[in-house]
């Protein structure tokens, strides 16, 4: 073979590293073969030349022969493997077996899916041409020369094919093969050497990766054996004749001999691991696996089958453990023992190791095998199409019947044949067991272009392919090993997990359901039909049922389950969600029975129930993100009422976000100041906008918008009114009818009926009251306050806040504003007066017949005792001191301590009181899901409201606790409140 004066920029294409040596040897492979066509075959060209130099040398005929009908496939084994280039130098009759391999590459058989069954087929297919060779051994080196020679065959094809990660669990398929026939011939062998006789019958049963058929290059064969008299003997001597044909069957598989040993038989499975037998009769075994066995145990059994001896006696041991292994998961905690377990894997790789462990670390192979087969023994107890060892087509199965999304098993699958492939090519290199990625470029380089030389070109592109690889597999496993559906469906009996009917009836009845037999219609209309959808209600409702018996009313909850699942269970995202998710169908289960509003929110917003697995969608939203989404629906809309509907739309749905993290979280009384009071600001800014614009392009008035009350306090709650006052500045002639004219129709915009919360205005607290006009001018409102202003109106406006309009018209507002509630010290008369005020509120506004102590609001120790106290330590000392100028009630009570006006103890009854009734109002309003009325304002009475309002709230269902802890605050504040207010 001549050199061409080209050849080394071939030599560089073709991915050669010393081009210069690489030359040297062409020159001497110039007489026997030309392998420059095959060299960018090669996932080390260098290395190629050098084992194609060497087999030249040892066996020029035989390599010649092999370059010429299948130098692709030769150039991929020597390119890779040192160990099988190794064998071939040694043993260079072996080569012939390549001619095979080029005639059928590996991926023929991918047909462009996954077919397990066909794959399995074809794997079995492959076995039956080296049935005849492996049943003419007798010999350990005979049994592992025709076990390398066979391997060679599947390396070859497997290297030299383009589908490396389609056709990686076919390759392991086609090693599983051969382990059996490998298995089959030793036991042959060591039982013709020990019981020539066939005084006993054996069994190998193999387990693992080898009993799912996934088998790596080279890896332990977990097995163990079973054993059974073919004569009378006693069962101690099956025993110890068993242990001798397993000794020597060790000896062939792994023991000294000419040929290199194959692989170590791991007993490390069977009962009692290290101390317990090597081999059992079947009854040993049932007796094991019915009194002592643990959980792992069982998973580990999921994989077992028969792979060499008796077959008939394999089976039998297969019927014994089978329905053992499904059973399995109905341990009390067994998942919770499975995490752990996994857990403690991972904790016993060494720190230096965890970023290149395939196997054991973050994201390897275990977190893919581990969560599937948590999966498999969870719900394979009532479902018999996920009873399947190999893990790919465990995947399969698993999302066809909806137990993982499609999307979430498609990606799991193409990580783990990533995975494995890489580890393939990890372990070919001198077929040494290892699980740790190689950290040399050199190794690197060498087995991602053994993968895909395009793609995978050096190591830098490999590392980071194993990278995203990883953090793909560590996700879903965190998600699916973690999530809270798996526990929960374990603890079922297999009819409760297969809703059967009358199963299903007793456990409604026994959990709490009223209507049982109307329960299981709400479950029944779920999970009719064979779509998708229906399966998938059919795994979430044995667990949602359960989780829904915990809140108040079980029979609402359900029935809001299903009338939220028909609006919104044809949306991709939904039942996927609750499936997948940590933590939304915990959540869910939780609201639906327990918070009218929140279910009603999501009715209203079913969008809203994606929140549930982001929390920081249950965060508050900033007023002016708020204000600019408002806003821009006014620039956009022309017509004010269409405007003013999609501005109580964002408002409700702000609502309904502070509600879900109310209920979810605690409720909160500081979510007002953050979730409410923002909404309400943006909603009054843009309805304002909307009213002037119905005046006309040239406005008679500039106006502004007071805040009182609760919304002035930053403290609104979910159905509170929003009080307001309203001021302007006039522009021209009409500016009074003008105001009064903007105001009734912002009062309108925001009121109109429909499916929004209704945020009504009050105007009640502005001068005047109701005998006042809606609007005031400016020089009117100073007016007033300087000359007929009663004492309670200055109390009023203590909590008096810019909203929205003219900035300057709400500057000189609470200039005049700040003039009068703090320009002067509160005298006796007028302190006279607000006592007078609150006595004659206590007299004639509680209703009658009532006990008062049942009023949150105007009870004895209930909102008004705190807030007028409060409030009245700021009308007698404002005016000194700044720092008492705040509308919000616990800001003005800290203010007030820190200047000694009340002591710490005062300060912690006025304040656990004031959050107790807060609470209580919310948690009504959530639970009833009502806008208004007087109930609000009382603790619940009837023992539905009662379990919804403590269930909120963090309590029990008992009303004891709620009222009890109420009534000792409530007691509290009020004698504090004597002291100071009435002192």
């Amino acid at each position: 073979m001549r050199i061409a004066p080209d050849i080394s920029l071939k030599l560089r294409k073709a991915g050669v590293r010393d081009v210069q040596r690489a030359k040297k040897w062409l020159e001497e492979l110039e007489e026997w073969a030309d392998p420059t066509p095959f060299l960018a075959d090669a996932a080390d060209p260098d290395m190629a030349l050098l084992g194609l130099l060497r087999l030249c040398e040892e066996a020029p005929s035989r390599a010649q022969n092999a370059m010429a009908h299948c130098g692709k496939q030769l150039f991929s084994i020597l390119g890779l493997s040192q160990a099988l280039s190794d064998h071939l130098a040694t043993h260079p009759d072996d080569l012939e077996v390549f001619e095979s391999a080029a005639s059928q590459t590996f991926s023929d058989i991918f047909s462009g899916s996954y077919d397990p069954g066909a794959e399995a087929a074809a794997a079995a297919a492959w076995a039956s041409n080296y049935r005849q060779l492996f049943a003419s051994v007798d010999s350990t080196d005979e049994i592992r020369r025709a076990y390398r020679r066979a391997l060679s065959q599947i390396a070859s094809a497997d290297l030299s094919s383009d589908r490396a990660l389609d056709i990686v669990s076919y390759v392991s398929r086609c090693i599983s093969a051969l382990v059996d026939l490998t298995l089959q011939a030793g036991l042959r062998v060591a039982q013709n050497k020990v019981d020539p006789q066939e005084n006993i019958r054996l069994a190998v049963i193999v387990l693992g990766k080898t009993g799912a058929g996934e088998v790596n290059y080279i890896s332990d064969v977990d097995v163990m054996f079973v054993a059974e008299a073919n004569s009378d003997i006693p069962e101690s001597d099956v025993i110890e004749v068993a242990g001798k044909i397993i000794t020597a069957l060790t000896a062939i598989c792994s023991g000294p001999g000419e040929e290199l040993p194959l692989w170590p038989l791991d007993l490390g499975l069977r009962p009692e691991g290290a101390d317990g037998a090597v081999a059992r009769t079947l009854d040993s075994y049932k007796t094991y696996y019915s009194k002592w066995a643990q959980s792992w145990e069982f998973q580990a059994l999921l994989k077992a089958r028969y792979a060499a001896g008796d077959k008939e006696l394999a089976e039998k041991f297969s019927a014994l453990v089978g329905p053992l292994v499904w059973e399995a998961s109905a341990r009390e905690g067994f998942v919770e023992d499975a995490r752990n377990m996994r857990l403690r894997v991972e904790a016993n790789v060494p720190s230096e190791q965890k970023g290149r462990q395939l196997k054991l670390g973050p994201g390897g192979l275990r977190d893919v095998e581990m969560t599937i087969q948590l999966m498999q023994l969870v719900h394979g107890r009532y479902d018999e199409s996920v009873r399947v060892p190999h893990t790919l087509e465990a995947i399969q199965a698993l999302a066809a019947q909806g137990y993982i999304a499609r999307e979430g098993a498609a990606k799991l699958a193409r990580c783990y044949r990533f995975l494995r492939c890489v580890e393939h090519r990890t372990q070919l290199f001198r077929l040494r067991r290892t699980a740790l990625i190689p950290s040399s470029e050199k190794e690197l380089r060498r087995i991602g272009r053994s993968i895909d030389a395009q793609k995978y070109p050096n190591a830098r592109s490999l590392q980071i392919e194993l990278t995203h690889v990883r953090h793909d597999v560590r996700t879903l496993h965190q998600e699916l090993f973690y999530g809270p559906l798996l526990p929960a469906t374990a603890s079922l009996s297999a009819d409760e997990a297969a809703l059967s009917p009358e199963a299903a009836s007793a456990r409604l009845k026994a959990i709490g359901y009223k209507d049982p037999a109307g329960s299981l219609r709400h479950i029944e209309a779920l999970t009719a039909g064979v779509s998708r959808r229906a399966a998938l209600q059919r795994h979430l409702l044995p667990v949602m049922i359960g989780w829904i018996a915990d809140g108040a009313n079980p029979d609402a909850g359900l029935l809001r389950f299903r009338r939220l699942s028909e609006i919104i269970g044809t949306s991709h995202w939904y039942l996927a969600m609750l499936r997948d998710s940590r933590v939304a169908a915990g959540y869910l289960a939780k609201l639906l029975p327990t918070s009218t509003y929140c279910a009603d929110g999501f009715e209203h917003f079913p969008a809203a129930v994606a929140w549930l697995d982001h929390p920081i969608e249950l965060e508050a939203r900033e007023k002016e993100r708020l204000s600019g989404e408002m806003m821009a629906i006014v620039s956009r809309h022309d017509d004010a009422g269409e405007a003013a509907q999609l501005v109580r739309e964002i408002r409700s749905r702000e609502l309904l976000r502070a509600a879900l993290a109310d209920c979810l979280s605690g409720v909160d009384p500081e979510r007002a100041r953050k979730y409410i009071t923002p909404v309400n600001d943006a909603a009054l800014a843009a309805a304002l906008k909307l009213a002037h614009r119905s005046a006309g392009t040239s406005p008679k008035a500039r106006m502004g918008i007071i805040a009182l009350g609760r919304l002035g306090g930053e403290e609104p709650g979910y159905a509170s009114d929003a009080d307001l006052m309203v001021v302007y500045s006039p522009v021209g002639e009409g500016a009074q009818e003008e105001a009064e004219h903007t105001v009734a129709t912002l009062k309108s915009l925001l009121s109109d009926v429909g499916p929004q919360r209704p945020f009504k205005v009050d105007l009640g607290l502005r001068p005047e009251g109701k005998d006042g006009p809606t609007a005031r001018s400016l020089e009117s409102t100073r007016s007033y306050y300087e000359r007929w202003a009663s004492p309670w109106e200055r109390q009023a406006l203590l909590r008096a806040r810019p909203v929205a309009g003219d900035p300057e018209v709400l500057d000189e507002a609470m200039e005049i504003i700040d003039r009068f509630r703090y320009g002067h010290s509160f005298d006796n008369d007028e302190l006279k007066s607000i006592r007078m005020l609150k006595a004659r509120m206590e007299a004639e506004r509680l209703p009658r017949g009532m006990d008062p102590r049942s009023h949150v609001k105007l009870g004895p120790g209930g909102l008004s005792d705190a807030e007028w106290t409060i409030q009245l330590l700021q009308l007698m000392h404002a005016h000194e001191d700044v720092a008492l100028r705040t509308t919000n009630t616990l800001d003005a009570l800290g203010q007030a301590e820190r200047l000694s006006l009340v002591t710490p103890a005062q300060a912690r009854a006025l304040e656990a009181a004031w959050n107790a009734a807060t609470r209580i109002r919310a948690a009504n309003t959530l639970a009833s899901g009502r806008d208004g009325g007087a109930k609000l304002d009382l603790l619940p009475r009837t023992n539905d409201e009662i379990a919804a309002v403590s269930l909120i709230l963090g309590y029990q269902r008992s009303e004891r606790s709620l009222v009890d802890d109420y009534r000792r605050k409530a007691r509290h504040c009020r004698d504090v409140m004597e002291e100071i207010f009435y002192g």
